[in-house]
Formats: structure tokens, C-alpha cells, sequence
């Protein structure tokens, strides 16, 4: 039988088929708006936004480590500033009672080696404007998208970079943590949240530990094979784990 000879076969087909492509887009949508990916499309200009926060990340740690690796200033060392001569040893710049060592053919010149200290802390800084700037584009997405944590993230990212910039060793510490933790995915919406995105989908049926045991046939009943008597069959209710 032919669809133009029963038409209204073909008007379930459509209905049917209607009603698959809602489906269909009702758990991407709900997919997204968990965090998880639906698109073939492997880059995307937010991907590219986001790879290049924390590749600038990256940076900005990188410059913090040898800004204090070679110069610590007075006062993050208890009034007292030290640099880093070539020679791996510390020297401190000023102590009293003591004469001035400006350095050495050994050591190298005190004034060249904190002005490099000086230009890994600038272009720490520049690091620091573009991490803004892309955090500001991020907390905007999320909060036209109605996404509360990207916009708290988003603000999580600036503050972190202010301590990094001007919280001296600790904060560059603390900015180091921040950073592999980001790259190590803790604060992805897809692991922070606790709810299966299919939980509301009423769609899907989520997988749980009911079991039911399929009952033995009866002694009295002929069989091919003797088997020991048992018991009907046993239901046993499980749970389902969001």
C-alpha cells in the first residue's frame, strides 16, 4: 500500500517526524545549556576566546615567575629588596651597616638584572589588560545567555589577575593554583554541575539498578533439562544517580 493511496498514513509520517525533529533539538539545546558540546564545528571565535585566555594565562604566570625569580622588591621581603645574580646566589640590595654591592664580572650588573625583572613585570601587566579584556567578553556571552556561573567565572578571572599583578610573590602563587585548576577543568559547568542533563528530559529514560529476575518455569511443567525448584520471580527496586 502506497502513501497516496492511504493519506493518512502520510500525515502520521509528518507528524511523527515533526515530533522527532522537536526532540531532537530540545536535547541540544538542553545539552548546551549544560556546558556539553552538540556541534561538529571544531572551532568556533569563542573557542578561539577561550583557548586564548588561557594561553595568555600561561603567559602571564610564565613573566610573574621570572619577574620574582630575579628581583624581589623591599616590600614583599621585609623591607629589604634582593636580586638574583647570574651565579644562582641571592643578594640583598640594601643593608645597613653594610656597603652597596652593584655586582660583578660573576654576578653580573645589579641595575641591568632588575631592569629585566622590570620588563618581565610589563609585559606581565599587558597580560593582565588582555585577560581583562577577554574575561569582559566572556561574562558578557554568559550573561546574554543566562549562564550565572560563566558570569561569575568571568569575574573570578579579573580578580585573580589583580592579585597576580599587584600581589607580589603570593599573589603570583595564588594566580599559578588558579590557572591548573582552569586547565585541569574544575570550574567547567559540565563537572561542577550535579544534575544529568537528561534529568527534565522526560524523553529519556535514565538508566538505574531495577532488576528484575525472570521467573523459573514451574516444576510441573515438562522440560528438556531437571532443574532444582525456585521461586517466582523477584522484583527489586533501584535508584538513579543525577
Amino acid at each position: 500500500m502506497s502513501l497516496k493511496t492511504n493519506p493518512q498514513t502520510k500525515v502520521e509520517l509528518d507528524l511523527f517526524a515533526q515530533e522527532a525533529m522537536k526532540q531532537l533539538h530540545s536535547n541540544s539545546m538542553l545539552l548546551s545549556g549544560n556546558g556539553i558540546p552538540t556541534e561538529n564545528n571544531s572551532f568556533s571565535f569563542d573557542n578561539f576566546i577561550n583557548v586564548s585566555g588561557k594561553v595568555n594565562s600561561g603567559v602571564g604566570v610564565y613573566c610573574g615567575y621570572k619577574q620574582y625569580d630575579l628581583y624581589i622588591e623591599a616590600k614583599w621581603n621585609n623591607g629589604v629588596g634582593k636580586w638574583k645574580g647570574k651565579n644562582g646566589v641571592w643578594y640583598m640590595e640594601k643593608v645597613e651597616g653594610k656597603k652597596d654591592f652593584f655586582g660583578n664580572q660573576y654576578t653580573g650588573a645589579r641595575k641591568d638584572i632588575i631592569a629585566e625583572s622590570n620588563r618581565y613585570s610589563k609585559f606581565g601587566r599587558i597580560s593582565f589588560g588582555v585577560s581583562t579584556f577577554i574575561s569582559i567578553y566572556q561574562g558578557y556571552k554568559a550573561f546574554d545567555a543566562g549562564d550565572g556561573q560563566g558570569v561569575i567565572k568571568a569575574g573570578a578571572d579579573v580578580i585573580v589577575g589583580i592579585i597576580a599583578t599587584w600581589g607580589g610573590p603570593v599573589g603570583w602563587a595564588i594566580s599559578g593554583i588558579y590557572m591548573f585548576l582552569d586547565l585541569a577543568g574544575a570550574f567547567d559547568p559540565r563537572y561542577t554541575k550535579c544534575v544529568s542533563p537528561y534529568a527534565n528530559n522526560p524523553h529519556v529514560h535514565l538508566r538505574d539498578k531495577t532488576y528484575v529476575k525472570p521467573p523459573l518455569i514451574p516444576t510441573y511443567l515438562p522440560r528438556r533439562m531437571p532443574s532444582a525448584p525456585a521461586n517466582n520471580a523477584v522484583f527489586r527496586q533501584g535508584y538513579k544517580r543525577y
